[in-house]
């Protein structure tokens, strides 16, 4: 899929449906990853952490990315930042929380959290 292409395809995304399908994913899933495939890119995104990271590096462009885990040392977290813009997010598996983020990103949404919402808009 062309750039141009995957521009059209996320323009006409249902970002709410296809973040609830992250949300709702524990691990590796056929569904999700068919959904996401739409927008780019191909393989098992939610099976792999290489395939998940290429994926959204692709499709946010000038974004950097982080991964880790969150405080507890337990669950991993992915991170994209931009230009005052900062979007995170944690899931059971580095393929996941990648994946959570990068849609995030690409949706334009922000945290969830009060906290982190405060901490987004003073970078703005």
């Amino acid at each position: 899929m062309t750039s141009e292409n995957a521009s059209l395809a996320a323009a006409a995304t249902d970002w709410a449906g296809l973040l609830e399908l992250l949300e709702r994913a524990n691990g590796p899933d056929t569904a999700v990853d068919a959904a996401l495939v739409r927008l780019g890119g191909g393989g098992s995104l939610t099976a792999s952490a290489e395939a998940a990271r290429v994926w959204a590096t692709t499709l946010l462009p000038g974004w950097h990315a982080h991964v880790g885990f969150d405080v507890s040392g337990v669950l991993p977290y992915a991170a994209f930042s931009r230009e005052g813009c900062h979007v995170e997010a944690t899931a059971p598996t580095v393929p996941l929380a990648i994946l959570r983020a990068a849609v995030r990103a690409l949706a334009g949404d922000q945290p969830a959290s009060s906290a982190s919402k405060a901490s987004a808009s003073s970078t703005d």
